[in-house]
């Protein structure tokens, strides 16, 4: 049970590092776009704004860590610590069987873990919702009849029309409110079975160009996307934000590509949506298995507004110009990571030092053990950033019987050419229960118990257990690990 908690606990510590240096980057990244899309909205095309917006949906798949020279946080990172990140390695750590064996158990959850279980439960919920959800389009499908007569044939035009060359299955329902596409693999339009018999051919067309601009645009894959997002980000109060004003330029983007699919009809395009949404207007539950046209009545006014307040548009892509513009914006606002000295520490030609970070007391830290000699440090490490006893000074030339070569996150004592001792100076390095250089003082006592001595010192205090091979030095004031030494029993 003590191995379960610890495991618990480890991974607890790294989710809740991760999700709070996300939760920072990503809600930064959404106030940006949402005071630039304030600034474009009358300025450029529904699409452009629709890729911006894209880019939350990309941040959310990249690590945290994502460092570029064109990126705000390689310049700025260390000067807005909201959005310094936590080095890859402290967060996907895994410990082994052997290694939590080997190390202090946690004797209680913390509150890392129970925050982690509340995640977990979370997910799990949304997760069974989303497969119902699923299951109900599916449903749906089951439910309703193949079309026939002059829809089928105004299908056929459409699809010319819109250039969807992939079959497209149109079902009458008598369920649905309104017309919708749903069907990952196979796209089926599914239209209220008394719907036909009310519009004439062009406002049938104009709906089925609706629905067929959303399978052209793959807005079921993405929507889908989003909604597993959603899932793993659910303490996100502003993706869901996010996630709205995705959905929200989704439609105009649509009505863009309807617009330039009927030519010389597009201007009667807006007057025909708003006659079919007398039809079939209903305010829709929240669904995660179709997009269609039905939607609230005043998110379809302010549509309808844009539409007739906006010249139509001569094409619905993005165009060169406007991929570019994206990639731009991506490359400034996507990578978030510092190009901190903390992160160069980590780092030798390009390369993370050590394979594995953890610490086993008296065994090793990282991939360094006791039963290293100099030469090994040296042929792992390179030349030391200092070699120094006390106050003393040395060179590899002039070396005494006992010493301290530092490293810039690593430091080791060593008597007769060998390693007696190992301080982790960083916090790259971690116990299998997550704990490492900066968490409090509380939690290395709540984690390793009682049975240890504390010794004062005038700048910090040295926290002993003498049993475990470890000693760590405590910040006098903000009571937090400064180093931890671990030294072979």
């Amino acid at each position: 049970m003590d191995i379960f908690i610890t495991l618990l606990n480890t991974t607890g510590k790294s989710f809740v590092q991760f999700a709070a240096s996300m939760l920072l980057q990503s809600s930064v990244l959404i106030v940006v776009l949402l005071l630039l899309d304030f600034i474009l909205r009358r300025r450029v095309r529904a699409v452009f704004r629709y890729c911006i917006w894209m880019l939350i949906l990309v941040k959310l798949v990249l690590p945290t860590t994502l460092s570029f020279p064109t990126g705000l946080g390689y310049w700025f990172g260390e000067k807005l610590p909201a959005i310094a990140d936590v080095h890859p390695q402290s967060v996907t750590s895994i410990a082994t069987e052997s290694d939590i064996a080997a190390a202090m158990p946690t004797a209680s959850l913390t509150w890392q873990g129970l925050l982690f279980l509340v995640w977990l439960a979370g997910v799990i919920t949304m997760t069974l919702l989303l497969v119902k959800r699923l299951f109900l389009a599916k449903g749906l499908i089951a439910q309703s009849k193949n079309a026939s007569g002059k829809i089928v044939d105004i299908l056929q035009q459409c699809r010319k029309q819109m250039a969807v060359h992939r079959r497209i299955l149109l079902r009458l329902s008598p369920v649905v409110a309104s017309p919708s596409v749903c069907g990952l693999f196979r796209p089926t339009i599914l239209i209220p079975q008394d719907l036909p018999a009310k519009l004439n051919s062009q406002h049938l067309k104009s709906i089925l160009l609706h629905e067929l601009a959303h399978i052209k645009r793959g807005d079921l894959w993405v929507s889908l996307f989003q909604t597993i997002l959603q899932i793993v980000y659910v303490y996100s109060p502003l993706l869901w934000v996010a996630n709205a004003m995705i959905r929200k330029v989704r439609e105009r983007a649509v009505d863009e590509m309807v617009l330039v699919a009927m030519g010389e009809q597009a201007e009667d395009y807006p007057e025909i949506l708003l006659n079919v949404s007398r039809l079939i207007f209903r305010r829709p539950a929240l669904s995660l298995c179709s997009i269609g046209v039905g939607e609230s009545k005043r998110t379809l006014e302010r549509r309808i507004r844009h539409m007739l307040n906006r010249p139509v548009p001569k094409s619905s892509r993005l165009g060169i110009v406007g991929l570019i513009a994206t990639a731009v914006i991506g490359a400034i606002l996507l990578p978030m990571g510092c190009n901190s000295s903390e992160q160069a520490a980590f780092q030798t030609s390009g390369k993370v030092r050590s394979k594995t970070n953890t610490i086993v007391p008296g065994v090793r830290v990282g991939d360094y053990t006791f039963d290293m000699s100099k030469e090994d440090v040296l042929k792992s490490l390179g030349k030391p950033k200092a070699i120094f006893y006390g106050q003393e000074r040395y060179t590899l030339n002039n070396l005494p019987r006992m010493y301290y070569m530092s490293y810039d996150d690593i430091s080791f004592r060593i008597l007769d050419d060998s390693v007696k001792e190992i301080t982790s100076l960083s916090p790259f390095y971690k116990f299998t229960n997550g704990l490492g250089v900066g968490d409090s003082e509380r939690e290395i006592k709540q984690a390793f118990g009682d049975d240890f001595r504390l010794r004062p010192g005038q700048w910090k205090d040295f926290l002993i257990y003498e049993d475990e091979g470890l000693m760590f030095e405590i910040h006098k004031s903000k009571r937090t690990v400064m180093e931890i030494n671990v030294h072979s029993e």
